[in-house]
């Protein structure tokens, strides 16, 4: 089987590929496409995990659309490693969390050629037996599925928003008598089901015409809120919020999610992290339910709380590892229970891949109780990560009930432990978070005051916090803040 191993380059990071002149396709090293999408430290133990997630329809884990090769490495050597074909790295990609996607998939277009890309080639690939039809066959099906399904979800929605422009337009013409305008959407409902069947039950209508309030559609002007549909947010800011337009990377189903939150800040911020982080509808459920939105928000300014509605969550600093607080519902402990500090530690570190998702983008565990050796003592800081984004170790400390002076004054301790000692020159500043179930903002504020580390203190819960109680707690902060 005649092979030939190429160097291609996308935003800087070199792919390697393999031509098979047998099938006529090029091969790309699915590690090294990893490594480009996510900024990895370790693609290969990445790719490893995501393997494991992936499930083909035809069942076949390395068919000769994804299979190990040998190819040459920067010092010369050969070595196997996972390639996948055009139509298979695009369904692994898929599992990819990563803002480069759609770049790297025009990318890879442009690599193979857009006739390829478009499934229109006139050279069909040579099939040698007959599990290559049927994988052949398979790749093409699964692609031809996965644009109908994108085609007919985009068709969906579009339609859906031009229903609700329909209805609203013709409530704000004053077509209806006011004591029939209430019952207008009882009343459609059960017209149109009658007229065209399933789909227009009340609750979808409601979310169809919300749909239309949300959002602008593309192409179209992007109208600004008035002061009063974002009076949560004040007048000096509700002027700069605009509609989010509606994403082609969402379905109905998402949609019907989001628009079940009242707060137009919130519609916002869900939809741009679902396109950010390719979030399944029960992936969104998950993390509206942990209500995210407010907790990353009370961790903000009113300017930073408009700019994590309108961009997402963006880890370009130390302060946008935080929330307000940090949820370890995931942890099971019963209500009432008495623990200890050590018994909270154990748990998380049971439970670190549900830690790893709460902390955020970049997170890489490190050691618990690492120790700090200083003189003839020893101190132990209770857990040490490393985020990969900002090339920074965080350390954080738990405190099970309510935070003291002593214990900020501590991580300040320890932050200086490690920006001396630990870090190297590649690394940024070290980050010091300290948890604790309770705090009192006078004394962490005369506790933080002239510290120069990186250095903050936040809560944690143990169960899901009250909507009312956060979105009480973040009026408060706008107001003050304005």
């Amino acid at each position: 089987m005649s092979k030939k191993t190429l160097f291609k380059e996308f935003e800087g990071k070199q792919i390697r590929t393999v031509w098979d002149e047998s099938t006529e396709e090029w091969y790309f090293s699915v590690v090294d496409t990893v490594e480009a999408l996510t900024d990895s430290a370790n693609p290969r133990n990445l790719w490893f995990k995501i393997k494991k997630r992936i499930t083909f329809e035809d069942g076949i884990q390395l068919s000769p659309s994804w299979r190990q090769l040998k190819l040459i490495a920067a010092d010369g050597k050969q070595y196997n490693t996972d390639c996948a074909n055009y139509h298979s790295l695009l369904r692994i990609i898929q599992s990819i969390t990563s803002n480069k996607t759609e770049h790297f998939t025009q990318w890879l277009a442009n690599e193979i050629g857009i006739d390829n890309a478009l499934n229109i080639s006139t050279s069909p690939p040579k099939i040698m037996d007959y599990n290559s039809l049927i994988t052949h066959i398979g790749d093409v099906l699964q692609q031809g599925r996965s644009q109908s399904a994108y085609t007919v979800n985009n068709i969906l929605v579009q339609t859906y928003w031009q229903i609700g422009q329909y209805i609203v337009e013709f409530e704000q013409e004053g077509a209806l008598k006011a004591e029939y305008g209430a019952k207008l959407l009882d009343q459609l409902s059960k017209d149109l089901t009658i007229k065209y069947g399933k789909g227009f039950g009340r609750s979808n209508l409601v979310y169809i015409r919300k749909l239309y309030m949300s959002y602008s559609i593309g192409g179209t002007v992007s109208h600004q809120f008035k002061n009063n549909q974002l009076s949560a947010i004040g007048g000096t800011v509700s002027h700069q919020f605009k509609k989010p337009i509606l994403s082609t990377k969402l379905c109905w189903g998402h949609y019907y999610e989001i628009l079940k939150a009242d707060n137009p800040l919130e519609i916002s911020f869900y939809t741009k992290q679902c396109e950010k982080e390719r979030w399944s509808v029960r992936e969104l459920k998950r993390q509206m339910k942990g209500l995210l939105f407010h907790r990353l928000a009370l961790s903000k300014d009113k300017e930073g709380i408009l700019a994590l509605a309108q961009k997402g969550t963006e880890v370009q600093k130390p302060e946008d590892l935080l929330k307000e607080p940090f949820l370890f519902d995931f942890l099971g402990v019963p209500i009432l229970h008495q623990y200890l500090e050590g018994e909270l530690e154990e748990r998380l570190i049971q439970n670190l891949e549900m830690l790893l998702l709460e902390l955020g983008k970049g997170f890489a565990f490190v050691k618990r109780q690492y120790r700090i050796p200083i003189g003839n003592r020893y101190f132990s800081v209770d857990l040490v990560f490393y985020n990969i984004l900002l090339k920074s170790y965080v350390l954080i400390d738990l405190k099970r009930g309510e935070i003291e002076h002593g214990d900020i004054g501590q991580m300040n301790f320890y932050l200086n432990y490690f920006r001396k000692e630990v870090n190297i020159d590649t690394d940024s500043e070290p980050i010091g978070i300290v948890l604790g179930a309770y705090k009192d903002r006078i004394v962490v504020e005369y506790a933080l005051d002239n510290i120069t580390n990186q250095l903050f203190v936040s809560k944690y819960q143990l169960y899901l916090p009250l909507k009312e109680d956060l979105e009480r707690e973040l009026e408060r902060l706008l107001e003050n803040n304005g």
